[in-house]
């Protein structure tokens, strides 16, 4: 697998979990928990995000 590819992955992966996190904070599962949990995911994804936008793999 090339890197560019595990790149993408992860992005996914952190966006993913950061949307499922967001939305067991908002249903009231432990949501401070959950909310730091969207919230740092959802940093990690975007600057994963920006630092490959150019490569077109993640599209």
């Amino acid at each position: 697998m090339e890197r560019k590819h595990a790149k993408c992955w992860v992005w996914k992966s952190f966006w993913g979990f950061g949307v499922l996190s967001f939305a067991l904070a908002l249903a009231g599962f432990d949501s401070q928990y959950w909310m730091w949990n969207a919230l740092v995911s959802g940093v990690l994804a975007t600057s994963i995000k920006l630092d490959c936008q150019s490569c077109g793999i993640c599209k």
